[in-house]
């Protein structure tokens, strides 16, 4: 097999890990996930990955003086540092070695196969495509929690909710990008894909969409937005009639007094119990993975996740933990606002730069501290400053999409 082809190959696994890991496309299927197919793509990616690596050693020479690379580093390190000091350190080492590091092997294969525009384009598609397939699943085969949908057995209806908030800026700017039948795919998964956030009865996802949608608007210009408010009434009244009420009703009713600021499972108890756990154990945290096992042992505790990424972080890895989290997000829109000027594909910045404010809010309700969504777009991120700087290296001209040349253009550095 030449390098080329191996090469090729290490990066279409790549291609079948996103729907994998991100999408969990293989949940949908009864007994297709006792197959171990995540685990059997992730040790063909490493082997593939191995198999080829000096072929990408030119991509990849500045991949780890990227500093998000260099603060999922670091965040991994504090998570071993504080097991010693962790409330239950054996479980702290099974998640560091079961959760967090298959996370971060995913994440390393992503960002050390995906070197071109060319290829950026095809991982957003599969995430798309897998984004897609939730939606359309929700819709003919649904799982009900209290009537709200969800499909598959990794994401409840608030994680499917944020899930597809972070696709839905990539296929409006895919859907301005391409023609003909790829066009018409992505207006009916756009569809789709908002009527299932509507379903979830998710108000952070819908907090989260708000701000995804208010992203889109403020980059295309308040022109743009006056001439489309006709489209979205329309929009908003069909899925105000084809969405179920009850749904409907939770969203409208939002702010009201609920369980979530009266019962001490309601996320603004959990919330204030995570801070103090957070400014109680400020330096290496309760231990990673423990947030639960932290709350549920406090007086008046609850045996429930901390509903919020940001207080999730800090309580398990303590101040460090949360200032580096929050490192790893502003690099993430850094590294998106300085390509700008190198990528053809803009609009893969535009719909990362949306997604990712839907994320940033969305996180305040979700425990995505360590999900596979969350380090996908920080991922993503990774590759675009990657081939920035890969541009600059040659000129700041073009990646070509061939494994071994770059086309520059004949301007110094």
């Amino acid at each position: 097999m030449t390098t080329d082809r191996r090469a090729s190959l290490a990066f279409g696994l790549v291609l079948i890990l996103v729907p994998i890991y991100v999408g969990r496309i293989q949940e949908l299927v009864p007994y297709l996930d006792v197959l171990h197919i995540a685990k059997i793509s992730m040790i063909l990616g490493l082997v593939a990955l191995g198999l080829t690596a000096d072929t990408l050693r030119t991509y990849n020479r500045s991949l780890f003086s990227i500093p998000q690379v260099k603060i999922m580093e670091a965040i991994y390190i504090l998570g071993l540092i504080g097991i010693p000091f962790s409330i239950w350190p054996g479980g702290s080492l099974d998640y560091l070695i079961n959760g967090l590091l298959k996370l971060l092997l995913f994440i390393y294969l992503l960002i050390a196969c995906t070197s071109t525009e060319e290829d950026m384009v095809k991982v957003l598609w599969s995430f798309v495509l897998c984004m897609m397939i939730l939606a359309f699943v929700g819709i003919i085969a649904p799982s009900l929690k209290a009537g709200r949908v969800y499909a598959s057995g990794t994401y409840d209806p608030n994680d499917m909710a944020l899930a597809l908030v972070l696709a839905l800026p990539l296929m409006y700017y895919m859907a301005e990008r391409y023609a003909g039948w790829k066009k018409l795919l992505l207006i009916g998964g756009m569809f789709l894909t908002l009527l299932i956030i509507i379903k979830t009865g998710s108000r952070g996802g819908f907090l989260a969409l708000v701000s995804a949608a208010a992203a889109v608007f403020f980059e295309k210009g308040l022109s743009f937005t006056l001439k489309r408010i006709p489209i979205i009434a329309v929009v908003v009244m069909v899925m105000l009639t084809i969405a179920p009420q009850q749904q409907i009703e939770r969203l409208t009713h939002m702010f009201d007094k609920d369980y979530n600021t009266t019962a001490k499972g309601g996320r603004e108890e959990i919330w204030k119990r995570g801070v103090n756990l957070m400014l109680h154990n400020p330096i290496v945290g309760i231990g990673i993975g423990q947030f639960t096992v932290a709350n549920g042992k406090m007086e008046g505790g609850t045996w429930n996740t901390a509903h919020n990424s940001y207080i999730q972080i800090g309580a398990e890895l303590g101040l460090p933990g949360i200032a580096l989290f929050i490192m790893l997000i502003r690099k993430s829109f850094l590294s998106l606002r300085e390509a700008e000027d190198i990528l053809k594909e803009v609009w893969i910045i535009k719909g990362l730069r949306a997604g990712f404010y839907g994320l940033c809010v969305g996180m305040i309700f979700l425990s995505w501290a360590y999900s596979f969504p969350t380090y996908f777009m920080f991922g993503l991120c990774i590759v675009i400053r990657k081939i920035h700087l890969n541009a600059v290296r040659a000129g700041e001209g073009v990646i070509h999409s061939d494994v071994s040349t770059y086309i520059a253009k004949e301007r110094p550095i």
